[in-house]
């Protein structure tokens, strides 16, 4: 699943602060895996809880927000 933070998304400035600090907006640990880049975004990965998010440009300068779903641990 896909979800799209876009600019009227009720909690868009809020996942898009947390995200610039280094922070997950699902369950407020701070850290992330960064995986490699393709174009201008990147997949970002909480290392507490595995949420991912697909992000341009990198954070502190995060514009565009996706969710992307759960990382998998297999």
């Amino acid at each position: 699943m896909i979800e799209d933070i876009s600019q009227d998304h009720p909690d868009r400035m809020r996942i898009v602060i947390a995200l610039n600090a280094g922070q997950c907006p699902d369950c407020d640990a701070y850290g992330f895996d960064l995986k490699p880049r393709v174009g201008i975004s990147r997949n970002i990965f909480c290392k507490a809880c595995e949420q991912g998010f697909n992000v341009s440009p990198d954070p502190p300068k995060l514009y565009f927000v996706q969710r992307i779903g759960r990382r998998s641990r297999a």
